[in-house]
């Protein structure tokens, strides 16, 4: 993506780059993220000087969405000062260009960040995918967890996670057998993802269990959504008997740390189970036992 206010310098950017990449267009700082909210650019080229809403702002709003924080932008600037460009540099991007650009340098460097981006997107894949599941993995988990931290400390965004884990998952295990076991585990992964939003994340959690990262949703919405995935859960043909879900649901709030947050959902996700298991259970709730037992 190219973001520029000048149409004539995206006319001649789109001139200079349309052979070597597939172009996205924007002349403004709000059509920027929203775009790139929406298709997902491998790389946005930004100019830092731009009215209602410069680079520096776009760069901040970037940085707190799940979907568009890890874009690799690269700064478009008439500034050529040492200051300017670490501001940048400092706000996020991963490399600063001075106008008026070479083209082929800006090739070049739009070139390095593709690939950059590719290889550090295979490297995550293949050190944090369940092979199971295929779903990512505790390890990646704990990376985008933390990413969410980051961004609502900035923006206070609330956020939620559901941690999810089979009721009974011995017996399961016992009456299926490991690898219709695992087939049963794969189609979880499955169901999990088909009832959450696109913008909300499932991972492998810990043995038999998942994780879902739930941005931009408070306490109520995300019980909302782990009784979606309970109820479809139950509807599952797995030989015999479906399987039911056990669901702890925890908001993220002030001053709390990762393992405060993990905290509150594996203590609500211990009371689901507690209680008699198919049960979603809110991290906030103060009852000590379900009262639908």
């Amino acid at each position: 993506m190219v973001v520029d206010d000048d149409p004539d310098l995206l006319r001649l950017a789109e001139v200079q780059l349309r052979d070597d990449f597939a172009l996205i267009l924007a002349s403004s700082g709000a059509d920027c993220v929203e775009l790139a909210r929406s298709r997902t650019p491998d790389v946005i080229v930004l100019d830092m000087m731009m009215p209602e809403m410069d680079g520096l702002t776009v760069l901040e709003l970037l940085s707190e969405q799940t979907t568009t924080g890890d874009i690799p932008v690269i700064c478009l600037s008439a500034l050529s000062r040492v200051d300017d460009k670490l501001k940048g540099l400092e706000s996020g991007a991963i490399d600063y260009v001075t106008k008026p650009a070479d083209q082929r340098e800006l090739v070049a460097r739009i070139w390095s960040a593709v690939r950059r981006r590719k290889r550090e997107a295979e490297a995550l894949k293949r050190h944090s995918t369940d092979p199971v599941t295929g779903l990512p993995a505790t390890g990646a988990f704990t990376v985008r967890l933390n990413e969410e931290i980051a961004r609502s400390n900035r923006s206070a965004a609330p956020f939620c996670v559901l941690l999810l884990d089979v009721d009974d998952m011995a017996a399961v295990n016992e009456r299926l057998g490991h690898e219709q076991a695992d087939r049963l585990l794969a189609r979880l992964g499955r169901v999990i993802k088909s009832e959450l939003r696109v913008s909300d994340l499932v991972f492998r959690y810990k043995g038999d269990g998942f994780a879902a990262l739930l941005p931009e949703s408070d306490a109520a919405t995300a019980w909302v959504a782990a009784e979606r995935i309970r109820a479809a859960v139950k509807q599952l043909d797995s030989n015999t008997a479906a399987p039911t879900v056990s669901i702890g649901v925890a908001e993220f709030g002030p001053k709390h740390s990762l393992d405060d947050l993990l905290e509150k959902a594996e203590i609500a996700l211990f009371k689901a189970k507690e209680s008699g298991g198919d049960m979603s259970w809110r991290s906030d709730d103060p009852r000590k036992r379900s009262l639908n037992t």
